[in-house]
């Protein structure tokens, strides 16, 4: 029987496999690697979703010696086959402490136990009994095959795009400056939350010291209020998530009728001179797809997060919003940004993007790492 690779699938769309079927798993920010990784081993190993693997295991069809386990986070099902006694191969960590606090809080206990790691390098740092075959997480965000797209006429662009959806993570206290409607709306969604066993914030990172949602919000506003800004995402149309302090300010920018459809997050970007990259938490190596997809689009990135972001891509290639004092001085910058500083930048990018050092960043690229891992374990397995 051939090896198996079992891989967490996580979200119900893409279990049963559907994480390897490309036109579902194109949908999901992140998530066409195991399609490329499957395409290329078919041949030698049988890769499945973690929850295919667990099903054949437990109805006594499959050997947990025969299976590799690659898993993100603490995704429970994948961890289910670590418990059975399935080899865990790789531990992957794509997301922030504000979403999966649970991994962060027990990162040591959790990783430890597999031979490889991908993990942002702040994880690392702070967790120095983590093993020596880790390696900072890189965000696979597009397909080299595509290639770039054409760099659109820098003029006739309209100005700033953000593509993200209304997201807000509810910190466990009210501040003390919050006004009594803002706690009862507080009081109130704290208790769903409560009731309903969803809590993601960790308790080793605290909310305040690293979420950028707030500051996203702050952002928002004040280049909607310059008419400046087109947002594309989900859930900007409702805005009964965030406190109402920001329902209140928000409200005249946004409704279903301002906000737009994404067919096609690079071909809608890439009509923009800018676009927001403000990731959910600054937290050293946690860089997502946002800054790439700039890059691949020939749009110019506006970046927040990672605060060792140029260790990790060149400060030439983006915008650091950091250098600003204020969001007028940031606007003032970006109107006087002319076409030939533009033009430097996404050449730059992109030379950053099409060097060696980058290629984990693409789809190819990173199966093809993990690839290598694997036909290196088996090779040292048979020795």
């Amino acid at each position: 029987m051939k090896k198996i690779i079992a891989i967490s699938a996580e979200s119900e769309q893409l279990n049963n496999n559907k994480i390897f079927d490309y036109e579902v798993a194109r949908h999901y920010p992140g998530a066409l690697w195991p399609y490329y990784l499957k395409t290329n081993l078919g041949e030698q190993y049988q890769v499945v979703s973690a929850d295919v693997a667990l099903k054949f295991v437990r109805d006594g069809k499959w050997l947990v010696d025969d299976i590799l386990v690659i898993q993100h986070v603490h995704d429970p099902t994948a961890a289910s086959l670590v418990d059975l006694g399935c080899f865990p191969f790789l531990v992957l960590c794509f997301e922030s402490p504000l979403y999966v606090g649970k991994f962060y809080d027990q990162v040591e206990k959790i990783v430890n136990k597999f031979k490889y790691q991908y993990l942002p390098n702040g994880l690392m740092k702070e967790n120095p009994n983590t093993k020596k075959l880790s390696s900072q997480m890189y965000f696979p965000s597009y397909e080299k095959v595509k290639k770039f797209l054409e760099i659109k006429n820098w003029r006739r662009r309209k100005f700033v795009v953000l593509v993200a959806s209304n997201k807000y993570v509810l910190p466990s206290y009210p501040s003390k400056w919050t006004s009594f409607n803002d706690f009862l709306w507080w009081a109130k969604y704290r208790s769903l939350e409560l009731i309903s066993g969803h809590r993601h914030e960790s308790k080793k990172y605290q909310l305040s010291q690293y979420e950028l949602l707030s500051f996203r919000l702050e952002l928002i506003y004040s280049l909607m209020s310059e008419g400046k800004l087109n947002i594309f995402g989900r859930g900007w149309g409702v805005l009964k998530n965030l406190p109402p302090i920001w329902q209140h300010k928000l409200y005249p920018f946004l409704s279903p009728r301002t906000i737009l459809p994404c067919m096609d997050k690079l071909t809608e970007i890439s009509a923009y001179k800018f676009s927001l990259c403000i990731e959910n938490a600054k937290f050293p190596g946690y860089v997502t797809e946002k800054i790439v997809d700039c890059i691949v689009a020939g749009v110019v990135p506006l970046y927040l997060g990672a605060p060792d972001i140029d260790e990790i891509i060149p400060k030439d290639c983006f915008i650091d919003v950091r250098k600003f004092k204020s969001f007028s001085e940031l606007i003032k910058y970006l109107n006087e940004f002319d076409e030939e500083a533009a033009l430097e930048m996404l050449f730059k990018g992109r030379n950053f993007l099409s060097c060696d050092e980058a290629r984990l960043y693409s789809y190819e690229g990173f199966s093809k790492a993990i690839e290598q891992i694997i036909y290196n374990e088996m090779i040292n397995d048979n020795a």
